[in-house]
């Protein structure tokens, strides 16, 4: 397969996922949906696997720095199933343990999208993203259930916000190997 190919291909499934899993927690952020661990978990699952994806698109394994993408990932992944294996968790226990991680990506994806700033412009959209993750981890961990509906709406927010970042990116990406193609 042609590598812009599968480039463009992860781009396109990042944006969906990004934005159908941010409208999908912006529309069920419910009392029905926020307190079901197999909501929760499969929403803490799903969006581990967009992290894997930049992984392996940005070449991750060959810089040192990109390595916490894929731990963040794996970690994501198994808190999901555990999540939505395990009924006995309580919802106040999902909540710090929500919030722990995601006060820890996201702190570190404001490390990387700052580090990378300089070099591509977008990575502002990803340090406004990590900043309100950043915040709503702490909050979640102080609220716990209370802080649940809004940690759903405003992480729906700030995945629709990465998706459209990843479209902007696909779009300038097809017009530049235009532009490549007709110079050659």
């Amino acid at each position: 397969m042609n590598k812009n190919l599968a480039v463009r291909i992860v781009f396109i499934v990042n944006i969906i996922v990004h934005i159908i899993v941010g409208a999908s927690l912006i529309i069920f952020s419910n009392e029905a949906f926020e307190r079901n661990n197999l909501f929760i978990g499969a929403i803490i699952l799903v969006t581990g696997l967009p992290n894997l994806f930049i992984y392996l698109i940005g070449k991750g394994y060959r810089e040192l720095l990109k390595q916490p993408y894929l731990v963040f990932s794996i970690v994501s992944v198994v808190i999901g199933v555990v999540f939505m294996l395990c009924d006995e968790i309580s919802l106040l226990h999902m909540c710090i343990i929500w919030g722990i991680h995601d006060i820890c990506r996201s702190a570190y994806e404001i490390f990387d999208g700052i580090r990378e700033l300089r070099h591509d412009k977008l990575e502002i959209l990803e340090i406004i993203a990590g900043v309100a993750d950043l915040t709503l981890g702490v909050l979640l961990c102080i609220e716990k259930e209370e802080g649940i509906k809004m940690h759903l709406i405003i992480m729906g927010i700030a995945l629709v916000l990465i998706g459209i970042r990843f479209l902007i990116e696909l779009i300038i990406t097809i017009k530049e190997s235009k532009k490549e193609s007709k110079n050659a």
